[in-house]
């Protein structure tokens, strides 16, 4: 038996003189696959395959879409690096928003790095899959052409292997069909109930067979500009769209760290007997750290800080002082490996946030703490070398980073 994509049809048809209706759970646009009404004038092998092709056609537009969702995540894991591994999808992300320049990606990004990723994943896949290439062709209608058009070969070729006998009955002929695609393609006995037995087995096979092939066959074609204006809304009853699928295998572990925030790095979502880790920490004024003293935001590290003799304390330490050297002590902090090294400043890519967004930084946790404390923040600290930083250093340092 052959091998075919998966593709079930459930045709049931109300008593004669009523109207044509297939049943099912299949849902279309009601411009794809209307059932075709017969009309008396036409021969009765032609009525029978009218009904069949639109009955089919409604199944391979579902069945196509679940192949053609993995497809576009296959092309775009080959095809662009970014979505091989969390390191270079951060990598790119980070790279995009210095580009756009856009604070609130920045903030998004250090407030709920997770959903920033997602969002980004998903603008992306859909750009892409919508770009045009120099035939006017966008990947996803270029795609589900594709599969459309091997599916309907597919369902041509089980007619004709359901069709090889000389003698054959139409009933014959349902049950070769079934048993020829019984993992695919399932046709119901109601058919009969709409044409009656004895009308139906005195049909000429051959000449019904040609005629359903013929008007199968034309399905490529008739349908080929429908699929072109395919958008990734038409997979929205997929399992799970390309971007939700991408964004979920790359992702990994969804921790942050206690401190400053940023995303573990592990690749998998639980890593047992591996401590959460970040390549590099955010500087405190990015999270809003400050001095509780001056109202200065902080600059130094998670690094930086675990390697002093200062202290933190929050609801965590239920208020009492901890050094942060002893963060490992705390159950909240535990399960995190900061190395203690006061060289490990923040990122060149950092610096020039915190630089060159500083008076948004500062209105930023101003307002959440005049809110909340009753007193503003200031950032009147940053070094000279953070100020002269350029986005193409910005830009490296984020590169070897992440490679």
């Amino acid at each position: 038996m052959k091998t075919h994509s998966n593709i079930v049809v459930t045709v049931s048809v109300n008593a004669p003189n009523s109207d044509l209706k297939a049943s099912g759970e299949i849902k279309l646009d009601p411009n794809i696959g209307k059932p075709v009404q017969t009309e008396k004038n036409v021969d009765l092998e032609t009525k029978v395959s009218n009904i069949l092709k639109d009955l089919l056609l409604k199944a391979i537009y579902t069945s196509i879409k679940d192949p053609v969702s993995r497809n576009i995540i296959d092309h775009l894991k080959t095809s662009h690096p970014e979505f091989r591994s969390k390191n270079k999808l951060c990598r790119n992300i980070m790279l995009d928003m210095r580009k756009k320049g856009n604070f609130d990606d920045f903030l998004m990004y250090i407030r709920e790095p997770h959903k920033a990723l997602k969002s980004w994943v998903e603008k992306y896949v859909s750009d892409y899959c919508m770009e045009r290439d120099s035939d006017d062709k966008s990947l996803i209608g270029k795609k589900a052409n594709e599969m459309f058009r091997n599916n309907v070969l597919q369902v041509i070729e089980c007619v004709k292997e359901a069709s090889e006998s000389n003698e054959i009955t139409f009933e014959d002929w349902l049950q070769r069909f079934n048993n020829t695609a019984e993992e695919i393609i399932s046709i119901s006995d109601n058919l009969f109930d709409h044409f009656g037995r004895k009308e139906v087995q005195v049909m000429d096979i051959n000449y019904f067979t040609t005629e359903l092939i013929k008007s199968l066959d034309d399905l490529k074609i008739s349908e080929e500009k429908v699929l072109d204006g395919w958008e990734l809304k038409e997979l929205k009853t997929v399992t799970k769209q390309p971007h939700v699928l991408i964004s979920e295998s790359l992702l990994g572990c969804t921790a942050v760290c206690p401190f400053c925030k940023i995303m573990c790095s592990q690749q998998t979502d639980i890593h047992p007997g591996t401590d959460h880790t970040a390549p590099s920490h955010f500087p405190g004024a990015i999270w809003g750290v400050y001095d509780p003293n001056t109202k200065e935001l902080d600059l130094p590290t998670c690094n930086e800080v675990v390697a002093s003799d200062d202290t933190f304390r929050n609801r965590a330490t239920e208020m009492m002082p901890v050094k942060y050297k002893d963060y490992r002590s705390m159950e909240a902090y535990a399960s995190w490996s900061i190395a203690a090294d006061t060289s490990l400043e923040a990122n060149l890519y950092w610096k020039w946030v915190v630089a060159n967004f500083t008076q948004q930084i500062v209105q930023y946790w101003s307002k959440d703490y005049l809110e909340d404390r009753g007193y503003e923040v200031k950032c009147t600290n940053i070094p000279s070398e953070w100020k002269n930083m350029t986005e193409e250093e910005a830009d490296e340092s984020i590169r070897i980073m992440f490679q």
